[in-house]
């Protein structure tokens, strides 16, 4: 699933960089709109869930059935709140205060084009390569991160370990160093495939029954949430800080997140003699 996501992330990224250099900024945005809309006519004619009353009431059955065999447990509201707030804050961070001034930064730092290969190079071409490249390692990290956090049983552990190598990639790019950000980038898009992927785990892991579906919703939703509050957010700081700032207060953000995953991490360490369900 997170594959299918990050394939389409850095597609768009570099497709849409190359695009606006050659047609412009709001032909590129029609053709997005376009394809947008052709996404909404195949989910509303193909997918079962919108097509089938038999996959719906079938489904309906097995979560009723896995609810009424599910083990009566303690409420687990505070890391539930923990593991939306992974999402909703990598949202912010990437999705929104990355994303939408990594061209700022570039320009800022290269100009409005560059000589690479004996080509001159737009600034939005280099933007979308930049993200996209970066976002197809997403494609590699989330199933290999999902792996280890099987194999280790501790997702917050292995989430405290993706939140320090952002919080070193955001630290990078605010030194605005070309050299540097070619090391940054990278290694926040580990961060960001592993917040991205293990939220989803540990929502399912904390979930059982017919909550599943709703608490998934809410946590995609907190994560849109996050994805809409960034750009506005970071073009508040850009005329204070510049993109130096924004980044250092994204860096600061993992930072609190990196903060409650250590905690949940040895709560659940602590408890794993008497709980062995995965943390």
């Amino acid at each position: 699933y997170q594959i299918s996501f990050f394939s389409g992330a850095a597609a768009g990224s570099i497709s849409a960089g190359v695009l606006t250099d050659l047609i412009g900024y709001h032909s590129a945005m029609g053709i997005a709109a376009g394809l947008t809309g052709l996404g909404a006519v195949i989910a509303l004619l193909f997918l079962p869930e919108t097509n089938h009353r038999e996959h719906r009431e079938a489904t309906s059955r097995a979560i009723s059935a896995a609810a009424a065999a599910a083990k009566p447990r303690e409420s687990n509201l505070p890391e539930l709140l923990s593991a939306t707030s992974l999402l909703g804050i990598n949202r912010i961070v990437v999705a929104g205060m990355l994303l939408s001034t990594f061209g700022v930064y570039l320009l800022d730092m290269l100009g409005e084009s560059v000589i690479l290969w004996d080509r001159r190079i737009g600034v939005a071409t280099l933007t979308g390569l930049g993200l996209g490249l970066s976002t197809f390692s997403g494609i590699v990290f989330t199933p290999l991160i999902g792996s280890i956090s099987d194999r280790v049983r501790s997702r917050w552990l292995v989430v405290a370990g993706g939140l320090a190598a952002g919080i070193i990639g955001l630290s990078l790019l605010a030194l605005t160093m070309p050299t540097l950000a070619l090391v940054g980038l990278p290694l926040i898009f580990l961060a960001s495939s592993s917040n991205q992927g293990l939220s989803t785990a540990l929502m399912g892991d904390l979930s059982i029954g017919k909550r599943q579906g709703r608490r998934l919703g809410m946590l995609f939703t907190v994560g849109d949430l996050g994805s809409a509050i960034g750009p506005p957010l970071a073009y508040a700081i850009l005329p204070v800080w510049g993109s130096s700032g924004v980044y250092w207060i994204g860096a600061l953000l993992f930072a609190a997140m990196f903060l409650a995953a250590a905690r949940w991490s040895a709560v659940r360490y602590r408890a794993r003699p008497q709980d062995r369900s995965l943390s």
